[in-house]
C-alpha cells in the first residue's frame, strides 16, 4: 500500500453527525480560479500546434497538474495533518481539553484548525507555503511564498489591465464603453474624462473589486464565481453558433492535424523553442494548486479523498472547455486566430457571418461576460495573494490571532491599489509581467509540487520501513519518475522562457494572456 496517495479517510477523533456535501459548490469555485486570463490565449495556442497535438499537450497537461495536486500537494497535506493531530492529542491536557471542548461544540474552528462533522478530521487552516514549511523547510517556503507573491500580483495586474481592454479598447480590440460614449453622442470634453483610463479603473476597483475583495469567507462571493460561469457557458454558446454558422454556409476552416510549422519558425530548433515558449500559456491555463488549501478549508465534510475528486473534475471540465472553445475558433476564423480571441469577436469580424444585428450581441456579450469572469478571477486570486504576502510580512501571531486578520483590509487595499498603479501607470510592464509569471508559473505548480511528490513518496517508505510488496515499491520508483519529469519539465519550460528570446521570437510568447 502506497501511504502517499490520498485514500479514503479514516475518523481520528469520533465520527459527528452528518454535514450536507458542498461537492459541486467546491468544484464551481475552482473551476471559476482556473478559468482566467489564460482563456482567450489558448485558442491561438492549439491552432500554431495542431489537432492532435493541441489535444495531447492540453490533456497531457491537465492531468499532470492533476498528478502534482493529487500525489504531491494533497499527499504532503495529509501527512501534515496526522502530525499535527497527533501532536494535539499527545500534548499537555489543556491541549487535549480544548479539542474535545471542539468535539463538544460540534467541530467548530479552533485554535489549529476546522473539526469535519463528519470524518472528525481536523483540516487545519494553512497555506500552501504552510505546507512547504511543514515538509520541505522555513526556507524553501520563503522562496516559495516569493514566488506565489509574485505570481499571483501578476495575474492581479493583468486582470485589472485586462479589465481596461475590454471597457476602453486597446489596439485591434474595441472597448464596450468607448462603444457606448461614441453611440450617446457627449460633448467632446465629457466623454473625455468618462473615457480616461486612470478614472475608469480607478473607480472600477474602488466600487467593484475593492469590495468584492474585503469579504473574508470565499462561499459569500459564490454567486460571482457561478455568475462568470454562466458568462463563459455564453460565451461558449457563442462559439457553437458561429462555427454552426460557419460550416452550413460552406466557410468551416478544417483543423491542422499537426503543426502550423512555417507559423512556428524556419528552422527545428527555432521550432522547438517555440513549442517550448507555448507550454506556458497551458500550464497556467490549469494553473489551480495556490487555490487547493483554501479550498480544503471551506470543503465540507472535510475528506482529502474527496477533495482529490474536486480536483480530477473541474481539471476534466476545464479541459473539455479548453478543448471546445480552441478548436470551434477555428472551425471559425481558421488560421487567423489573433493571440486574444477577443479581437476576432469584434462587430465588423463577425458581421460577414451571422450580419450586424447578431454580431454585434455577440461581441458585447462575450465582452461584457469575459469582464464579469475576470472580476470573479480576481477576487478569488486576491485570497492566495493576501494569504502569501501576509505570511512573508507578519511572522508572528498578536492575542493568539495572526496579523493577517488585524491588518485584513489594508493589505487588501495596498495590493489592490499597487496593482491599480501599475497596470495604469507601466503599460510597458506587459511583457515583464507575462515573462516573469511564466516563469514563476512553471516554480509554483510543477517543480515545488514535483519535489513534494518524492518528499511524499520518501516519507511514506519510511513509515512502511521497506515492508511493503513488491508492486508497491515499483509503483513508489514510477512515482518518482513522473516527479522528476514534472521538475525536469518545469526547468525547461522555464529555461526556453528566459533564454528562448535570445535565439527566436517565438509566436504565441509575446500573448498578452499567458
Amino acid at each position: 500500500m502506497v501511504a502517499a496517495t490520498p485514500d479514503e479517510d479514516v475518523p481520528l477523533l469520533g465520527a459527528q453527525e452528518p454535514v450536507t456535501s458542498n461537492f459541486w459548490f467546491c468544484v464551481v469555485n475552482l473551476t471559476k480560479a482556473i478559468l482566467g486570463v489564460g482563456l482567450m490565449a489558448l485558442p491561438r495556442a492549439c491552432c500554431l500546434l495542431g489537432l492532435w497535438p493541441g489535444v495531447s499537450l492540453l490533456a497531457l497537461i491537465g492531468t499532470l497538474t492533476w498528478v502534482t495536486v493529487s500525489r504531491g500537494m494533497l499527499a504532503a497535506y495529509r501527512q501534515a495533518l496526522h502530525h499535527r493531530q497527533a501532536q494535539a492529542l499527545l500534548t499537555d491536557a489543556e491541549s487535549a481539553e480544548a479539542l474535545s471542548g471542539g468535539l463538544a461544540s460540534g467541530g467548530r474552528e479552533l485554535e489549529e484548525g476546522q473539526l469535519d462533522h463528519f470524518t472528525g478530521l481536523v483540516a487545519v487552516r494553512m497555506t500552501y507555503s504552510d505546507l512547504v514549511e511543514v515538509t520541505l523547510g522555513p526556507r524553501v517556503a520563503d522562496i516559495l511564498s516569493l514566488f506565489l507573491v509574485g505570481c499571483t500580483f501578476g495575474y492581479s495586474i493583468m486582470f485589472i489591465n485586462i479589465i481596461g481592454d475590454s471597457l476602453l479598447g486597446s489596439e485591434g480590440l474595441p472597448g464596450v464603453l468607448t462603444d457606448l460614449v461614441s453611440a450617446l453622442n457627449l460633448n467632446p470634453e465629457l466623454a473625455a474624462w468618462m473615457l480616461w483610463r486612470p478614472l475608469v479603473l480607478a473607480g472600477f476597483v474602488v466600487f467593484v473589486l475593492g469590495p468584492l475583495s474585503l469579504k473574508k469567507d470565499i462561499a459569500t462571493v459564490n454567486w460571482l464565481n457561478a455568475t462568470g460561469l454562466v458568462a463563459l457557458a455564453a460565451f461558449g454558446t457563442s462559439l457553437l453558433f458561429l462555427a454552426m454558422s460557419a460550416v452550413m454556409q460552406g466557410k468551416a476552416h478544417a483543423p491542422a492535424w499537426g503543426p502550423n510549422l512555417p507559423a512556428l519558425g524556419d528552422d527545428t530548433t527555432t521550432r522547438f523553442l517555440a513549442i517550448l515558449g507555448i507550454l506556458p500559456i497551458l500550464i497556467s491555463a490549469d494553473a489551480c494548486h495556490q487555490n487547493i488549501l483554501p479550498l480544503a478549508s471551506m470543503q465540507r465534510p472535510f475528506s482529502l479523498a474527496t477533495l482529490d475528486r474536486i480536483v480530477a473534475a473541474t481539471l476534466l471540465i476545464v479541459t473539455s472547455f479548453y478543448l471546445f472553445i480552441s478548436y470551434a475558433s477555428y472551425t471559425v476564423f481558421g488560421d487567423g486566430i489573433e493571440e486574444d480571441i477577443l479581437k476576432n469577436l469584434c462587430v465588423p469580424s463577425l458581421t460577414p457571418l451571422v450580419g450586424p444585428v447578431a454580431a454585434a450581441a455577440i461581441s458585447y456579450t462575450v465582452r461584457l461576460g469575459y469582464v464579469t469572469s475576470l472580476v470573479g478571477s480576481s477576487v478569488l486570486n486576491m485570497y492566495p495573494l493576501r494569504e502569501s504576502f501576509s505570511g512573508l510580512i507578519f511572522t508572528h501571531k498578536v492575542d493568539g490571532k495572526s496579523q493577517e486578520d488585524k491588518y485584513f483590509a489594508p493589505v487588501t487595499w495596498f495590493l489592490l491599489m499597487l496593482a491599480y498603479a501599475i497596470a495604469v501607470f507601466i503599460p510597458s510592464m506587459w511583457a515583464v509581467l507575462t515573462f516573469v509569471g511564466s516563469v514563476e508559473g512553471t516554480v509554483v505548480c510543477f517543480i515545488v509540487p514535483g519535489v513534494l511528490m518524492i518528499y511524499s513518496i520518501q516519507v511514506a517508505r519510511t513509515q512502511a520501513q521497506g515492508e511493503g510488496p513488491t508492486s508497491s515499491r515499483l509503483w513508489d520508483i514510477c512515482s518518482q519518475g513522473v516527479a522528476v519529469s514534472v521538475i525536469v519539465l518545469g526547468f525547461a519550460v522555464m529555461a526556453a522562457r528566459v533564454l528562448g528570446p535570445l535565439f527566436v521570437h517565438a509566436p504565441a510568447g509575446d500573448s498578452s494572456h499567458d
